[in-house]
């Protein structure tokens, strides 16, 4: 079955009809949607940072679903869910209601698929601003969990809508988000066991991954920092990294110090040693052997040569 638009008997907070899930919400242009079959009936509640939904949808065929959102997207299923089958940033999993009532979409993955529910389908989602945290929490984010079950999380969610008509609402809102990143981070770290989707990292994840080394080239960074500040175990982290760039974490991490060294080399005028503490090197003969045995050359034979 086509993904369709087909929604109607939409009402938010304030009593207006909206024809599609679409114009609920779709912040940040074009190149984010959501498209879901069915007919709904929705409560919103919004605040600068989030967003959360009440929805009761009415099919009596799976539902098609469709998403890209600019906020990371965490949906708890109260009612009339069966199962599902997704493609989440280009992985597949399958899952069924017993094995968990939440599920994880990071901002900017395309997620697509099809539900299997009764008749009425009742379920909350939550839409979540990254800009509240800060890089550990935006890792922690940044992973997809499919299927995943933490009572107090559920009833987080639960809770967190029935203070929409409160002067507080977007204070609560803020402090809720901050909790439920804890919540999934100790989920991430292996409290709980959620199906975890398979595969490479995902583009936006991987993104992270780099920058967060990028700015960071100058101390030392292991591989349980990076595989914790993702919310993933070692092994699994090594093991998707590599799938998603050809290279070991180790062989990436050091091929960004010896770029950024020829840079400062080319560019600069600081020292060797300066160079060496700059890319992470303990001390200049390190540094000095690593860049010999990556470029060919010493690095003071890289500078004479490169000299702009």
């Amino acid at each position: 079955m086509a993904i369709a638009n087909r929604l109607s008997a939409v009402t938010d907070s304030a009593g207006s009809s909206r024809s599609s899930e679409d114009s609920i919400h779709n912040a940040g242009g074009s190149d984010y949607y959501r498209d879901v079959s069915g007919t709904v009936s929705l409560v919103p509640k919004d605040s600068p940072s989030v967003r959360i939904e009440s929805l009761t949808r009415h099919s009596r065929e799976p539902i098609s679903w469709l998403l890209r959102q600019p906020r990371v997207a965490l949906y708890c299923w109260d009612a009339g869910f069966q199962r599902y089958s997704l493609d989440i940033g280009g992985s597949r999993v399958e899952t069924e209601r017993a094995s968990g009532s939440l599920t994880l979409i990071p901002p900017e993955l395309k997620a697509s698929g099809e539900f299997y529910c009764h008749p009425t389908t009742q379920y909350r989602a939550a839409f979540i601003d990254l800009s509240l945290f800060e890089d550990r929490g935006r890792f922690t984010l940044s992973q997809p969990l499919a299927s995943f079950t933490d009572q107090p999380l559920e009833r987080s969610v639960k809770e967190l809508f029935g203070w929409r008509d409160d002067a507080t609402y977007s204070l609560m809102a803020e402090g809720w988000a901050l909790q439920a990143v804890a919540r999934i981070r100790r989920i991430m770290d292996g409290v709980h066991k959620p199906t975890i989707v398979k595969g490479g990292i995902p583009a936006p994840a991987l993104r992270r991954v780099e920058e967060y080394v990028h700015s960071r080239l100058h101390e030392i960074i292991s591989l349980d920092e990076l595989a914790g500040i993702v919310g993933l175990s070692i092994r699994h982290f090594a093991r998707a990294f590599q799938t998603s760039t050809g290279k070991t974490p180790a062989r990436f991490v050091q091929e960004r110090r010896i770029s950024r060294a020829k840079e400062m080399l080319a560019h600069e005028h600081v020292s060797i040693t300066e160079v060496a503490l700059a890319c992470g090197f303990s001390h200049a003969q390190h540094f000095s052997t690593s860049f010999r045995r990556e470029v060919g050359m010493t690095p003071s034979e890289f500078r004479h040569a490169h000299k702009s």
